[in-house]
């Protein structure tokens, strides 16, 4: 144990040594390079984001939601009908007091907009396997 110790004291030694031996008698004071730091770039305002894809392997009511980066709302009313496959039952959403929905053409819907980000979860029930594409205005 001690002979361990010994041979890591002299090689710590050498270590200091060797560095102070390479400055040749000057003083050598290492410069930091600063790192530029990255701006994220913004869409501008008129640039609309793309298309944001939900994908169905099969039937049955799956969890989704929008862009985690999307701060915008989705109003499913104005979706156009022509873009939203025939597979889509409704989408809902627990708002911590009761279940908002919405469903083409469906009487009585009361999930007027979808928002993007963390806190937007549906539950989006589909008759089977598809793909929805929603432009994000």
């Amino acid at each position: 144990m001690k002979i361990a110790r010994i041979a890591v004291v002299l090689l710590v030694g050498i270590m200091l040594v060797s560095g102070f031996a390479c400055g040749d008698g000057e003083e050598s004071v290492p410069t930091a390079t600063p790192i530029p730091t990255p701006s994220p770039t913004a869409l501008p305002s008129s640039t609309p984001m793309p298309p944001h894809v939900w994908t169905f392997p099969s039937g049955g009511c799956f969890p989704k939601h929008l862009p985690d980066a999307y701060s915008g709302h989705v109003v499913p009313s104005e979706i156009d009908p022509g873009t939203i496959p025939q597979d889509i039952q409704g989408v809902y959403w627990w708002n911590s007091d009761e279940w908002l929905f919405w469903a083409p053409d469906a009487p009585g819907t009361n999930l007027a907009t979808l928002g993007g980000g963390h806190t937007f979860d549906y539950l989006v029930c589909v008759t089977g396997p598809c793909e929805w594409q929603i432009l994000l205005p």
